[in-house]
């Protein structure tokens, strides 16, 4: 899940089937990883990670040493992903508190995961009014609200968004 600044409405989610033989650690790399790909290509420069994996969140964050070699390959591209951001830290919540991505890995455990593309968040009426000065922006959005969605994307991306 990642989420607009401020922490409480999703900006985009996809949830991944990792197959039966892998282990719940290897998913939560997995997740943090597709999070953290997802961030950088919504241009996002600023990340706080929160994840119920505390082995996740402490090896990434160099606290523990990673000794599972399956799990190696994983914690270095996430460690290397951290340097496309300005700032990205990573804290560890309780399982209770992350209850809606944890939906979304039971859905794709389920084997109705979303492997096939990212699902972004729909516009909400009353979240940004639509310029009417701004149709030549617009013009590829044959008059929806993605465009005016976008540049609020583009205006917030120096800020903190929440994995």
């Amino acid at each position: 899940m990642l989420y607009f600044p401020g922490g409480s409405r999703p900006l985009a989610y996809l949830s991944i089937y990792c197959g039966d033989n892998e282990t719940n650690n290897h998913a939560e790399y997995v997740g943090i990883v597709a999070g953290m790909i997802m961030a950088s290509a919504f241009g996002i420069k600023k990340l706080k990670g929160r994840a119920d994996s505390k082995l996740c969140v402490n090896q990434i964050s160099g606290e523990w040493k990673c000794k599972a070699q399956n799990l190696k390959g994983l914690l270095e591209i996430a460690r290397d992903m951290q340097r496309q951001f300005t700032t990205c830290s990573w804290h560890w919540i309780p399982r209770a508190e992350n209850t809606t991505a944890d939906q979304y890995a039971n859905t794709a455990m389920d084997g109705q995961g979303h492997n096939d593309f990212v699902r972004v968040a729909p516009y909400e009426e009353g979240e940004e009014s639509h310029n009417s000065n701004d149709d030549a922006d617009d013009a590829d959005d044959a008059g929806d609200r993605r465009g005016s969605k976008r540049r609020k994307l583009n205006n917030n991306k120096s800020q903190n968004f929440t994995m």
